[in-house]
């Protein structure tokens, strides 16, 4: 009950008192939408996920995520529910009315070289009923969020499923690829959730992930926060490598990449123009 009293204590204070200036304008701002690595509905007893490839192309306006993932079936033929995170903010309650549904850009998928339809739902299994505790106050989040008075907006997690067929002992090949804006507001952070493939059979044998920065001005423009990597590689000024073996994520792992706004440039002194270079100085 003291703990319960104390966050609802923080809440209130933290967000009352410290409202977030730029929520005003959020209805203008195209909100994202966050992905990942593939999952199955509940942890599996015969397929594994010996390797995923993720390359992460950082664009000037939104970002670009392009991943394979190798899963071997070590058992007999199976379909099984595969789902892909697409974890977004819940503008509809939130803001009633809200012009732009926080959505992928584009999203798609093939097993192994077919390109395939998804379909978006929930996973039960994947997203308990919350509790009453939860309940209360993501409801409370919402009012303050539609007042204007608080910083972000409740994360709604959907998945985008299809109904896979795995032949026995053979390896098969999903390919996603999709591309999505940065985070709300000022922040300009690029996200991709590891943990979904945790409740693949055993642990994910090996994951590269790349990070191209190119078009942001390169890698001293970005901050990574990874924490189940070490150490990423440097590959020239503009590509970063990480590299995890034999990894057990946990559920709420992901990489976070923040960019950095572009430098303003300054006009040099002798770069400033008249006010009005047509008028002729009078005698």
């Amino acid at each position: 009950m003291r703990r319960l009293l104390a966050l609802f204590v923080y809440l209130i204070t933290g967000t009352f008192i410290c409202p977030n200036p730029g929520i005003s304008d959020m209805r203008s701002v195209v909100p994202l939408a966050r992905g990942g690595a593939a999952s199955p509905k509940s942890p599996h007893a015969t397929i594994r996920m010996d390797s995923e490839q993720v390359i992460i192309r950082l664009k000037k306006k939104t970002y670009t995520v392009d991943a394979l993932f190798h899963l071997f079936n070590t058992g007999e033929t199976t379909t099984e529910w595969v789902g892909f995170p697409k974890q977004r903010y819940d503008m509809t309650k939130s803001m009633p009315g809200f012009p732009v549904e926080s959505d992928f850009i584009r999203f798609d998928t093939w097993i192994d070289g077919t390109k395939i339809e998804v379909e978006e739902e929930s996973n039960p299994e994947s997203n308990p009923e919350p509790g009453i505790v939860n309940r209360i106050l993501s409801a409370f989040n919402r009012v303050l969020f539609a007042s204007g008075l608080g910083s972000l907006p409740p994360i709604k997690e959907r998945w985008l499923v299809h109904h896979i067929t795995f032949p026995g002992h053979t390896r098969t090949t999903i390919r996603t690829s999709y591309e999505s804006h940065y985070s709300i507001q000022t922040e300009r952070k690029a996200y991709y959730i590891i943990g979904t493939g945790r409740l693949w059979k055993d642990n994910i044998g090996k994951a590269v992930f790349i990070i191209d920065s190119l078009d942001v001005g390169g890698t001293n423009r970005i901050r990574v926060n990874f924490p189940v990597a070490p150490g990423p590689r440097l590959l020239g000024n503009n590509l970063l490598r990480f590299e995890i073996e034999d990894a057990q994520p946990r559920p709420d792992a992901r990489l976070i990449i923040e960019v950095e706004e572009p430098a303003t440039p300054q006009p040099r002194h002798g770069d400033i123009l008249r006010t009005n270079p047509r008028k002729e100085r009078q005698p």
